[in-house]
């Protein structure tokens, strides 16, 4: 099987759900160099407000500590806690600012 387009491959992954996205990223259903179009395509979730490198240290973070049960980490569990990371982030935004 022939990898396809690296373009056509990014628009697919791009216009993913959140959910779907959170889940190809979980399952390892990608290159290694398709992670921003699934950052793209997770960010549209309404709580998830994260930079790329913000969001790949909560991935990280989350893969770590599933480690010794990897089939434990869903997706949903991903984007909740991607969107918690975003309501610390923003409240910590505010308190600095105040």
């Amino acid at each position: 099987m022939s990898r396809p387009s690296e373009f056509a491959r990014h628009a697919f992954l791009s216009s993913r759900s959140p959910e779907e996205a959170a889940r190809i990223l979980v399952e390892g259903d990608f290159y290694l160099d398709e992670e921003p179009p699934l950052l793209f395509a997770m960010r549209r979730h309404p709580g998830v407000d994260l930079d790329d490198d913000a969001m790949l240290s909560v991935v990280f973070d989350l893969f770590e500590e599933h480690e010794d049960d990897p089939d434990a980490l869903t997706a949903a569990a991903l984007l909740d806690r991607l969107a918690e990371a975003s309501r610390q982030r923003s409240r910590g935004y505010r308190a600095t600012a105040e």
